[in-house]
């Protein structure tokens, strides 16, 4: 059954937007602008925000301002602005958005629009609007806005391009190496369609990526790749360099998996193109086509299982043989001394 991805995508996605989204920061900086305005509006500043320092004050006159004339309707009015403060965010963090992404979405020709794709594009969409406003208000206050522009530029185009490479390209590659090493192999029957669609291998990729890269950050992928992630992590948006990022993380990454994907299809492209040539041969070419990224696969890995065991190896010989080297030392010179 096909993939349910708009699911998967909460399940993935969410996580990764809250990690650099502080929510309880960004609620106490809401909450305490709304309750310094609405209480300034209100006179009621004081009891919802106490005074720091109320013995400065006398107590009738600190009670006068706790409580003020027409207290209940106040506090009346202070729930009606909550409610309508909670519509206004309904409308302009949900209905706005969402009505902007199915517009949006029917503008490209999309045949089915999900609420989950229009409420996310029209988040990107409303937030991007924001920033042009924001944009363009502080170019009319600040001269050097072109200088500006191009640094906002280039810092943007960079992290498009690491973030088109990481979130897009590399979970796609990383699920079709997924179909050829254990999908393909393990279908039995050879009638059946065993290709997946371009979005479930993008989503496996995804699910794959996500484990390897928990498991790069607790230190179990050793610690020169922990070393690398820190330092990208370090860095920051602001102060991204697309070089190294590409050349520590991306590159090897994309190195590996183009390895183990260009050279299985060369060899199936080869051998499908000499395999009506020779008679008896198509055995060997299915073979080689349903199962030869796995076998590929294994033989990369025991080479680089032999080669950690060959150091290994080399590691525990050069250690035995320092000790019996050092031990005939110290008897030969025992035996110097008493002669």
């Amino acid at each position: 059954e096909p993939i349910d991805i708009h699911h998967i995508m909460i399940v993935l996605l969410c996580p990764f937007f809250l990690e650099y989204w502080s929510i309880r920061e960004t609620l106490k900086k809401f909450l305490s602008v709304w309750v310094k305005g609405v209480g300034k509006i209100l006179s009621l500043e004081t009891f919802l925000l106490p005074l720091e320092e109320p013995q400065t004050l006398s107590q009738e006159e600190y009670n006068k301002k706790l409580y003020p004339s027409h207290f209940v309707y106040r506090i009346i009015a202070l729930l009606f602005l909550a409610w309508l403060t909670c519509i206004f965010l309904y409308f302009r963090l949900i209905v706005v958005p969402m009505i902007l992404g199915r517009f949006l979405l029917k503008l490209f020709g999309a045949k089915i629009v999900l609420d989950f794709y229009s409420l996310a594009i029209g988040l990107f969409a409303y937030w991007v609007v924001q920033q042009a406003i924001g944009f363009i208000s502080q170019a009319s206050q600040n001269p050097n806005i072109t200088s500006d522009f191009k640094n906002k530029l280039i810092k943007g185009s960079k992290f498009g391009v690491l973030i088109s490479l990481w979130c897009f390209l590399i979970p796609l590659l990383i699920g079709r190496l997924f179909e050829l090493l254990i999908v393909q192999p393990l279908h039995l029957s050879q009638s059946n369609d065993t290709a997946t669609s371009i979005y479930q291998n993008w989503v496996i990729g995804v699910i794959l990526q996500s484990c390897w890269s928990h498991m790069v950050q607790l230190g179990f992928a050793g610690e020169e790749w922990k070393a690398k992630f820190d330092l990208v992590l370090q860095n920051g948006i602001e102060e991204l360099q697309l070089k190294q990022t590409f050349t520590t993380v991306l590159g090897p990454i994309l190195l590996e998996i183009g390895q183990l994907l260009i050279v299985p299809t060369v060899v199936n492209l080869l051998v499908s193109f000499i395999a009506p040539y020779v008679e008896n041969f198509s055995w060997l070419a299915k073979l080689i086509q349903n199962k030869g990224a796995m076998f590929f696969f294994l033989c990369r890995m025991f080479s680089r299982f032999y080669q950690v065991f060959k150091e290994w190896y080399i590691c525990v010989h050069d250690s035995i043989r320092d000790y019996l080297y050092l031990r005939g030392y110290r008897l030969q010179n025992y035996t110097e001394n008493t002669s």
